[in-house]
């Protein structure tokens, strides 16, 4: 009986303490890893510690307690204490279930956080991919500014350029044409004092050929004159002579010629010397043939053969009218 009392005292309160150990053990394990299946392993291996010394301790009541028989209070209060030991069992399943509740409910609510978390931390992401986009955007734009204003400045700088370039250029076709201008000018300026030169040398030629020419033209002038001068001198003598030898010697052959003057009126001197004078003045074949050289020389025969009353062969081709005329006066 002592051995059963101290068994009771002994290990009872053991498997208790043990249990409530395993409890806290469970609850604490339910706690940290939310998993009820944890807390049974633990359970398990603690218990099997209990009953392995339960074990070694029953064993040696069992040794001191062969053949000894147990008395009924004893199992009364064995009774109660199995009884007090299932309602303690099925308030620790009850606990033990809501305490599994509990840590699904934490574990759903921390699932459900966790679930929040990451949809949070998700629509941080996507608000940070956002304004890591509009960032993006932002900057892409401000270099597209910036290289729309670089490309502007470089059209503009570009166009400065090119303006200097043409001005630069037109100033100097400027004054190439202005150079062009004034070289033509001068060349221009040359050639007409060269051809002012040329003109005066051609004038100044021409006035010594002009009056070169006048010169000569002047002294022909003067030969002819003197030469006609000559002539007539020559003429006026043979006439003279003429006159002289054939018209005065013999005036009756004028009175018997008198009608060879013509029906005009007659001065004195043609009726005294009317062929002489119709000879020399009157533009007839009779003056004709007496001025020609041919007719001269056969004057002169006509004159030396005396040949007054018939004409010969020289004067043939005369009119036959005047070559009795023309013979007798010669």
């Amino acid at each position: 009986m002592l051995l059963a009392l101290f068994i009771i005292i002994t290990i009872i309160p053991a498997i208790t303490a043990r249990d409530d150990e395993a409890n806290v053990s469970d609850s604490r394990n339910v706690n940290e890893d939310g998993n009820a299946e944890g807390t049974k392993s633990v359970l398990g291996d603690f218990r099997g510690t209990t009953l392995v010394l339960g074990e070694s301790k029953g064993q040696k009541g069992k040794e001191k307690l062969k053949g000894e028989k147990k008395k009924p209070m004893d199992n009364e209060k064995e009774k109660e204490k199995l009884k007090k030991k299932d309602e303690g069992k099925e308030r620790k399943d009850v606990e033990k279930k809501r305490k599994e509740e509990e840590a699904k409910k934490q574990k759903k609510e921390k699932e459900k956080e966790q679930k929040e978390k990451e949809k949070k931390r998700k629509e941080e992401e996507e608000k940070k991919r956002e304004e890591e986009k509009k960032r993006e955007e932002e900057k892409k734009r401000e270099e597209e500014k910036k290289r729309k204003e670089e490309e502007k400045k470089r059209k503009k700088e570009k166009e400065k350029k090119r303006k200097k370039d043409k001005e630069k250029k037109q100033k100097e076709e400027k004054k190439r044409k202005e150079e062009e201008k004034k070289r033509k000018e001068e060349e221009e300026k040359k050639r007409k004092e060269e051809e002012m030169k040329q003109k005066e040398e051609e004038e100044r030629k021409q006035n010594e050929e002009e009056e070169e020419r006048k010169q000569n033209e002047e002294e022909e002038e003067r030969e002819r004159k003197e030469e006609e001068e000559r002539k007539r001198l020559e003429e006026e003598n043979r006439r003279n002579e003429i006159m002289k030898k054939l018209c005065e010697p013999d005036p009756p052959v004028c009175a018997q010629l008198t009608d060879y003057c013509g029906d005009r009126r007659v001065s004195e001197i043609c009726k005294k010397m009317c062929i002489c004078d119709k000879i020399f003045s009157n533009p007839k074949p009779v003056g004709n043939a007496l001025t020609h050289e041919k007719c001269e020389d056969k004057r002169r025969e006509c004159d030396r053969m005396k040949l007054y009353g018939k004409c010969g062969p020289p004067y043939e081709s005369y009119t036959k009218k005047y070559c009795r005329l023309s013979c007798r006066f010669c």
